[in-house]
């Protein structure tokens, strides 16, 4: 019974950690995601996601949160912070510093930001979505939220 059980949980693990692996399948040319609601005589942001090039730096929205999980990092999400654990928001994008300090990062806390950088593959310690060093970020002010 007890080799049983051991086999079944290393199955289960490789399965999960060949799962982790496999990164997400790039965005086609030309395909960004829905918008957000435009407003006559304003434009607009893109709504959160991120948004991968074939070439070049790739480009994350969303609004910057620090998360407490597995020591604590940044990350854009795809909504304002909600009171409610239950509602909490999804992580778009990890970000680690790269270019830009911690200090640079946080001072955003709570903004709708635009950051871009190198999406960085493999499996993270963080398991909380893609993970990008972070080349430039800043507030995306024209944002008009759903």
């Amino acid at each position: 019974m007890r080799r049983f059980v051991t086999a079944c949980t290393t199955i289960a693990l490789a399965v999960v950690l060949a799962a982790c692996s496999t990164p997400p399948p790039p965005v086609p040319p030309g395909k960004t995601g829905p918008t957000a609601t435009p407003v006559p005589g304003r434009v607009t942001a893109p709504a959160p996601g991120l948004q991968r090039a074939a070439s070049g730096p790739a480009v994350a929205y969303g609004w910057v949160m620090h998360q407490d999980l597995e020591g604590g990092f940044w990350a854009l999400v795809d909504r304002p912070p909600a009171p409610s654990p239950a509602e909490q928001p999804k992580v778009v994008v990890v970000l680690l510093p790269g270019v830009v300090p911690e200090a640079d990062i946080a001072r955003l806390e709570g903004v709708y930001a635009r950051a871009t950088g190198t999406v960085t593959g493999g499996v993270s310690v963080r398991m909380a979505g893609p993970e990008m060093k972070v080349d430039a970020i800043s507030g995306a002010q024209d944002h008009v939220p759903k």
